[in-house]
């Protein structure tokens, strides 16, 4: 619009100025009306010339100018793509700027995490994981993985019941289970719930700065993904009871790190079930309290779909783990409105909100929700989190976008915990009143 306006205001004060010189001519030099009237186009015709040049000289500098930024962004894209690419190329993180933050006795620990050859936290007997993420429980919240198949495809949703699966990479169609209620129900009583952990690492060194735990269940030599079990979980009413035992995990391997000298913390996954099952959420509570120390290094987690469906008695008993000093996170936070009610609310303070929400590109406009959020994250001192990031080019835009925490398959896969690392303390092991709970 302000262009239109100084190009109409150019013409309108050409034509007065031509006007003007034609009445001059034909007034005070007695010419005839064709000869002003030649002198007025004459004029005209020069002003309009002299207009036109001026503003063609104005459209080629802002051309140069927008011209050389675009040089400077793709040197800058360039050149970060071929540090990412080079540090992915050897296996480990780029080094940290300036190398703050972590006593010498970790190094071996962050680059083990990062995916070097030899690896201290991870168990070697299994391969590295696709990318990994709870799966929705629909309404009561499923705390638990999604693996990729023996074959290397993702799976695709969950279980009979249709209800979606909170799996980046796949879109939701049905799975039959494999697993039958009885040998769940004994595998819970064995206490054969075990963890794997994917790091959330800082950009764009791709340190790692935390770690999030992701239930698995073991029937002999094999580890169960959530979409073999969760069915039959829900069937026995073992979904609260499993979310206990992975927390006892998580424990384990907080303690665990520590030994190590690498204080990470750990985010556990929380479902809507363990949140309503009076005697389970009873365990957690006092589990929780019972390992107050670690308030800084145990993060509670839920989806932020189960979050919305909590009731205000499941809400009141977030709000009580809240109370204890453990910090909460939101996963899979969706939509500009809600996302920013969760981050100014106060009660979250991590906000997961997958890479490509964050970094959507359609056509060659980039809306970046990325913009809105990240100064009010800052502005209320929530960290926010780039999940599901697998792509490289993901991981540019977010450091374009200056969100710094980001975890996904691209950054590191999840992987299995070493079982001396991850396995609960006797005091741990769930009691008589656990089982009974079960059933058993």
């Amino acid at each position: 619009m302000g262009t239109h306006l100084r190009s109409i205001a150019w013409i309108s004060t050409t034509v007065i100025v031509a006007t003007a010189m034609a009445a001059v001519g034909y007034f005070q030099f007695s010419l005839t009306r064709i000869e002003a009237l030649v002198v007025g186009c004459a004029v005209f015709a020069v002003l309009l010339a002299l207009t036109i040049w001026i503003a063609q000289r104005r459209s080629v500098s802002q051309l140069r100018a927008q011209l050389s930024s675009y040089r400077q962004f793709e040197r800058d894209v360039a050149g970060r793509l071929r540090g990412l690419e080079s540090a992915s190329g050897a296996g480990r993180a780029m080094p940290p700027a300036g190398g703050a933050g972590r006593s010498p006795a970790a190094a071996p620990l962050l680059s083990d995490l990062a995916g070097a050859p030899t690896l201290d936290l991870f168990a070697s007997t299994e391969p590295a994981l696709g990318d990994e993420q709870t799966a929705a429980d629909g309404a009561d919240g499923a705390t638990n993985i999604i693996h990729l198949d023996p074959s290397g495809r993702p799976p695709r949703g969950l279980p009979a019941g249709g209800e979606p699966a909170n799996d980046r990479a796949s879109q939701p169609t049905e799975v039959a289970p494999t697993i039958a209620p009885a040998a769940v129900a004994k595998a819970v009583k064995r206490g054969d719930v075990e963890i794997v952990v994917q790091p959330v690492v800082e950009l764009p060194t791709r340190e790692v700065r935390y770690l999030e735990a992701f239930t698995r269940m073991r029937f002999g030599k094999r580890l169960a993904t959530a979409h073999e079990f969760m069915a039959a979980a829900r069937e026995r009413s073992l979904v609260a009871q499993i979310d206990l035992l992975a927390l006892k995990r998580v424990i384990a391997l907080v303690r665990g790190l520590d030994r190590q000298d690498a204080s990470f913390p750990v985010f556990w996954n929380l479902s809507r079930r363990a949140l309503a099952a009076r005697k389970t959420y009873d365990a957690i509570h006092d589990l929780l309290a019972a390992n107050k120390s670690l308030k800084e290094r145990i993060i509670c987690e839920l989806p932020h779909k189960v979050y919305e469906k909590l009731s205000t008695n499941q809400a009141d008993n977030l709000a009580r783990i809240r109370d204890l000093g453990f910090r909460l996170s939101i996963d899979h936070a969706e939509g500009t409105q809600a996302v920013s009610r969760l981050v100014t609310g106060g009660l979250f303070q991590f906000v997961k909100i997958p890479a490509d929400a964050l970094m959507r590109m359609p056509g060659t406009q980039i809306d970046n929700l990325a913009d809105v959020l990240v100064p009010l994250a800052r502005e209320h001192s929530v960290t926010l989190i780039a999940s599901h990031a697998g792509q490289e080019h993901q991981v540019v835009g977010l450091i374009d976008a200056d969100v710094f925490l980001a975890q996904g398959d691209v950054l590191a896969p999840a992987r299995p915990v070493r079982a001396d690392l991850s396995a609960p303390q006797p005091a741990d092991e769930p009691g008589d009143a656990e089982a009974q709970e079960l059933g058993t």
